[in-house]
């Protein structure tokens, strides 16, 4: 849902034209300290991993979209589309397990990305239907539930045949080039 076009998160936040915001992106009022904006959790990160290991579910942020007059004309591009984003995948997981040269200017990415294999395993963003079932289900779930739609979705009405199969082709991946240092 978006506001008032010219009117930003964090006027609307304030002046009470909404009481609470489910947003990646920080509100400028809480950025600058305004005693009126605070965080649900205080500690997101510890509520956000306490939350996976209880429900091993962790929200779905990004789908990708193809028209079906569009897979029509080109029956091969859901899985042509679905392959270059899990090569691209591939890619980006082996720029952060390459430590000797780091792709992130943060001081302590090479932790982060190794607790976070030891919390979700070595493929922690998975791509496809199956892999990814219990957080669509969930998410169809509580869908009917809050009255977003008035019938439980089904997976074959919500993708295309296409799609319902697609699994990477992901083995385990490696250790990256960590430097080892002699006790």
């Amino acid at each position: 849902m978006k506001g008032p076009p010219g009117i930003d998160e964090s006027e609307l936040l304030l002046s009470g034209g909404c009481d609470a915001l489910i947003t990646a992106i920080t509100p400028r009022a809480f950025l600058e300290g305004n005693p009126k904006v605070k965080r649900l959790f205080p500690d997101v990160r510890a509520a956000e991993k306490d939350y996976y290991r209880k429900t091993h579910l962790f929200p779905i942020m990004h789908a990708v979209a193809i028209r079906n007059d569009t897979i029509k004309e080109a029956p091969w591009l859901p899985k042509a589309v679905f392959e270059m984003y899990s090569n691209a995948k591939q890619k980006a997981y082996a720029d952060l397990e390459t430590t000797t040269s780091l792709k992130v200017s943060l001081p302590w990415v090479t932790q982060e990305f190794e607790d976070t294999r030891s919390l979700m395993g070595e493929n922690f963003w998975p791509y496809g239907i199956e892999a990814n079932r219990k957080e669509l289900e969930a998410a169809m779930r509580y869908a009917h539930e809050q009255g977003l739609v008035k019938h439980r979705l089904e997976f074959e009405n919500l993708f295309h045949p296409s799609t319902l199969r697609l699994e990477e082709n992901i083995g385990k991946l490696s250790l990256g080039q960590r430097p080892l240092l002699a006790p």
